[in-house]
Order: structure tokens, then C-alpha cells, then sequence
């Protein structure tokens, strides 16, 4: 798909939230929509608001640490996918193939490692 087309589906999505804010599918797709025009911060805003309507979405939770790593938020991405991976502990076997957020769980897996190491310490 051309930008052109993002461009304008961006334009019909917004003016569907405004006018109906919690249409759930429409903000998960003008969120896209953001992510795909590099629009990371336009992203957040657009997810936070759709997990505030559906805080058990772990994909919603994925995509919103993938627009945190973009913007190089760091410890709000390790929050959103360590959410993401208690509300679904399956989502690991597939998140090494989603290169922006190998490095988070990255984290997230020395993290669990590092607490699981001091407690047998002890």
C-alpha cells in the first residue's frame, strides 16, 4: 500500500474516533496506521487509550511495546511486554521473530533469570 493511502485512511480513522471514541478496531488501526507512517508518538497515545478500553489485549500490549522500542522507551516497552506475557506466557516463543522486541525480552529473560539465581541463593 502507498503512503498516500495511509495518509488518507489515517484522515477517515480519526474522523470515525471522533466522532465515537470507543470504537476499539478503529483505534488499533489508526495506531497502525501511526506505526506504518513512522508516527511512533501518535501511536502510544492512540494504544493507550485503546488499552484503557481493553487492558487484556496482550497484542495490543505488543504493539505498544514495539512503538516504545521505536521511540527508545526502553523500561515502558519491558513494562508493556512483561503485562503482555503474564496475561499470555506463550508469546515468548514467538516474539524472537519480531526483531524490534528481541532485545526487550531480552531483558525481560535476564531479569526473570537474575530473580530466579537470587532466590536459590538464599
Amino acid at each position: 500500500m502507498q503512503v498516500k493511502n495511509y495518509k488518507e485512511a489515517k484522515k477517515y480513522l480519526s474522523k470515525a474516533l471522533q466522532g465515537n471514541p470507543g470504537l476499539y478496531n478503529a483505534c488499533r488501526c489508526l495506531a497502525a496506521t501511526h506505526r506504518i507512517l513512522g508516527e511512533y508518538e501518535l501511536a502510544v497515545g492512540v494504544l493507550k487509550k485503546a488499552h484503557k478500553q481493553n487492558p487484556t489485549d496482550d497484542i495490543l500490549l505488543l504493539e505498544l511495546a514495539s512503538a516504545y522500542t521505536k521511540l527508545n522507551h526502553v523500561s515502558k516497552a519491558v513494562t508493556c511486554l512483561e503485562k503482555a506475557l503474564r496475561l499470555d506466557p506463550s508469546l515468548q516463543f514467538g516474539l524472537f521473530n519480531v526483531p524490534e522486541l528481541e532485545p526487550i525480552l531480552q531483558i525481560i529473560l535476564e531479569k526473570k533469570s537474575h530473580i530466579v539465581s537470587t532466590n536459590t541463593n538464599n
